[in-house]
């Protein structure tokens, strides 16, 4: 009886106050407010929970500071590092040794290892640019009864000059990493195609790193000099015991850099071209001289047959 009667009451409420009331003294309600004001116990948790995170949000867009902490980015890592996007390497993270022009090339001294110089890479989170590139690793065959000159080249295109190379270098073996003798016998350089000689960069001493007990150094100077017919870049070591370690490889037009990068004279030139050695030279011969990867023309494959029964 008493829920008919509300009911029956409900009209004649209605009209009384609509009485009073002009149309435009009349706020309309959103219904979703409405709901959450007249009914603030029936409001759902996750309801509460993501009203409460807005509310948390804009308080911290609005800077206040009892809100909570703000936003913080733990970590910003490139795809590769602080190295350039101009870099002319075809393989700077050393993906695969492939008979292709611009892969890396290893090549030993030793003519008498079967399968050359030992390669290879991996992921080395204690280097200069992290996990951001991987790391090649050098060393004697695993046939070499004692150590010999270890050489690794790139092909890079070629253009007008000056040109900005550099790579970090370090040993797997962390004594040997720090040991100045070591890296006496580097040559980091240019061998250009119709040359006979290397144009050498040094390295940056001041810029060296140390990272968990290892000490990494960078070779890197800038090549005046036009590149009419491309290049080699070439990492040549001394024999020794050491597995080197080689990270970050960069190739790159002095004109394509950022202008504050650039300068009008060079800022690291490079040093006084040497000859190659015998190592050097029979790792250029093997590189131009390695059989190159190719599709096989679809002429070849249509000679003499119906193009309707070749299946794929």
């Amino acid at each position: 009886m008493k829920t008919r009667t509300w009911f029956a009451l409900l009209p004649c409420s209605l009209a009384v106050l609509g009485c009073d009331l002009e149309p435009e003294d009349i706020n309309p309600v959103p219904l979703l407010d409405a709901a959450v004001q007249d009914s603030p116990a029936e409001t759902s948790p996750d309801a509460a929970d993501a009203k409460h995170d807005v509310d948390a949000h804009d308080a911290a867009e609005a800077g206040d500071g009892d809100a909570g902490p703000a936003k913080r980015t733990i970590v910003t890592s490139a795809l590769f590092g602080d190295t350039q996007p101009e870099n002319l390497f075809i393989d700077p993270v050393f993906s695969a040794y492939m008979p292709s022009s611009g892969n890396w090339m290893p090549m030993t001294a030793d003519q008498s290892a079967q399968q050359g110089a030992s390669f290879g890479a991996g992921m080395m989170s204690d280097s200069p640019v992290g996990i951001s590139m991987s790391v090649g690793k050098l060393a004697d065959a695993t046939s070499s009864s004692t150590n010999y000159e270890l050489t690794l080249i790139a092909q890079v295109p070629g253009g007008s000059g000056p040109y900005h190379v550099q790579v970090w270098l370090s040993t797997l073996d962390e004594a040997s990493s720090s040991d100045s003798s070591n890296w006496t016998g580097v040559t980091v350089g240019l061998l250009v195609s119709e040359d006979s000689n290397i144009i050498p960069v040094s390295e940056a001493t001041a810029s060296k790193k140390v990272i968990k007990g290892r000490t990494w150094h960078l070779f890197k100077g800038d090549i005046a000099k036009d590149l009419r017919l491309g290049a080699f870049v070439a990492l040549d070591f001394a024999a020794s015991k050491n597995t080197w370690l080689v990270q970050a490889p960069e190739f790159v037009p002095v004109a394509l850099l950022d202008s504050s990068k650039q300068s009008l004279s060079l800022h690291r030139p490079a040093l006084a071209p040497m000859p190659l050695t015998p190592t050097l030279k029979r790792c250029i011969e093997l590189y131009v001289n390695r059989p190159k990867p190719s599709v096989v023309p679809w002429h070849r494959l249509l000679r003499g047959r119906d193009p309707r029964r070749l299946r794929p």
